[in-house]
């Protein structure tokens, strides 16, 4: 799957119920739901106005600590996941 750094951000910062963003050389945030730590996410800070596709090894890391699979990854950065949908699967797979 191909995706830039401008679509997976835009789609963590819309989707994922983030807290404590915090900024450096990478933007960190946790993941709660209700209170609960669900994950932290890990993702590259955007340079400039060139955008680029982001690495299949750093994609997979990312999907990861979204608690997501390869076909839940798509759907949340291609939009068709909404904010819900992405709490209920965390909620189907035991996460919550």
């Amino acid at each position: 799957m191909q995706a830039s750094h401008r679509e997976v951000t835009h789609a963590i910062k819309n989707k994922a119920p983030l807290e404590g963003l915090r900024t450096g050389k990478e933007r960190n945030a946790n993941i709660v739901v209700d209170g609960k730590l669900v994950s932290r996410v890990t993702f590259p800070k955007i340079k400039g106005g060139h955008v680029s596709s982001m690495s299949p090894k750093t994609l997979g890391v990312i999907r990861s600590q979204l608690c997501l699979s390869k076909e839940s990854f798509k759907d949340f950065i291609k939009c068709p996941l909404k904010k819900e949908g992405y709490i209920a699967l965390l909620r189907e797979k035991g996460y919550l």
